[in-house]
């Protein structure tokens, strides 16, 4: 097959474009066509390594300045159509179906969405607002049930990770038949049971990713103090993805006197930061504003690490509690401070994890597996055109 694969995400660091790097290489990889197209560029030639793709600019940028870029992408793909199968468009939410709408009403060829995630539930994100409106307001403002509600949903196939997004999608009147629940790849492959891991002497508990509000670092932050006082020799690793308002986090390390125990780091290699860590913590309060599985947490498993995440509703569909990572209610630093310690002193059980995330990524989680998997569906939904 010959195929489009295609983000609107105006941002490089991006786990939506991360996804879709890794599922086009594994296209590749067994045997398709794949030309890539985003607002930063297009490039028919997948270069995941030596950074000198078009999908690898450095711009950043604000976003509502780049509407018009995003909309230039689907008019390049009407332009392109004809020299592909079929078109597989990565959406953030079902609030931008109506882009799909758009594209589909101009384009001949079959057309597939994929959405990296959900919409903001205004139940959790109201109460929020005030604590941080800049973040908040626009996701409650545009990222709802009343605005996925204006699209019409014409695409053949709609592309989710989570059964969470499934029923989301049927709520908005979808029907079964033409959902797909796949999850999405990580760049990094699953690793060998057999290949040791490189922790530190020092006991490592690692975060890494952006500071926004809803990742919950300043709950890690309330834990680890009580982590310290039973393990006072444990760091606490913080390497932040440059997205996001560092100050609180600062600010906090200073009100809690933490920042003789806390280690900041920038740019990293992730694979060797996984390796070298005790513990890997997700201390997510909500799955809005990223992929619902991320592909940190893909990467994670499948590199090997002890994991402790909050239980929120679609990391429970990934993860096994006790098997393969540890998991704790949101905002509980107390429950997060117990379930590190935990890690920390039972390497038993750390061990265990560790050989039980790699055999579940394998099973589940292989880059080659879940492209043909991709492939099918697309074949189906070409079958289905002729």
């Amino acid at each position: 097959m010959k195929l489009a694969l295609a983000s609107l995400h105006p941002r490089r660091l991006s786990g939506q474009i991360e996804s879709l790097l890794a599922l086009g290489t594994a296209l590749q990889e067994i045997g398709h066509a794949v030309s890539l197209f985003s607002p930063m560029g297009e490039g028919a030639a997948l270069s995941l390594h030596s950074g000198d793709s078009d999908f690898y600019p450095n711009g950043h940028g604000p976003l509502v300045g780049s509407l018009g870029r995003m909309m230039r992408v689907l008019v390049r793909l009407t332009q392109v159509q004809r020299e592909v199968d079929l078109i597989h468009l990565a959406l953030p939410t079902p609030a931008f179906a109506w882009m799909g709408d758009y594209l589909r009403a101009r384009v001949t060829r079959p057309l597939v969405i994929g959405f990296e995630g959900q919409l903001a539930p205004l139940s959790q994100v109201l109460p929020r607002l005030p604590t941080a409106p800049r973040f908040y307001g626009p996701r409650a403002l545009f990222n709802n049930r009343w605005v996925a509600r204006l699209s019409r949903f014409t695409s053949l196939r709609y592309i989710v990770s989570t059964l969470v997004q499934a029923e989301e999608l049927t709520g908005l009147g979808v029907a079964p038949g033409r959902i797909v629940v796949l999850p999405n790849l990580s760049l990094l492959a699953p690793r060998d049971s057999r290949t040791p891991r490189h922790v530190t002497s020092v006991p490592w508990v690692t975060y890494i990713g952006h500071y926004h509000p809803v990742k919950g670092v300043d709950v890690l932050l309330r834990a680890f103090p009580l982590v310290g006082r039973e393990i006072p020799e444990a760091q606490l690793v913080l390497a932040w993805s440059g997205i996001g308002d560092p100050r609180p986090v600062y600010r906090l390390i200073g009100q809690l006197g933490m920042a003789a125990q806390t280690i900041h780091l920038g740019k990293i290699s992730v694979p060797e930061l996984l390796s070298a860590s005790r513990v890997l913590a997700f201390p997510y309060r909500l799955s809005i504003g990223q992929n619902l599985y991320p592909n940190l947490l893909l990467s994670a498993l499948g590199t090997g690490v002890p994991l402790v995440s909050t239980e929120l509703p679609a990391f429970r569909e990934l993860l096994r509690d006790q098997e393969t990572a540890l998991l704790v209610p949101p905002e509980d630093a107390q429950s997060l401070a117990e379930a590190i310690l935990r890690l920390l002193r039972d390497v038993p059980l750390a061990r265990r994890m560790v050989a039980q995330q790699r055999e579940f990524a394998r099973e589940h989680l292989a880059p080659r597996r879940l492209a043909r998997a991709y492939a099918d569906m697309y074949h189906q939904v070409l079958d289905e055109g002729r």
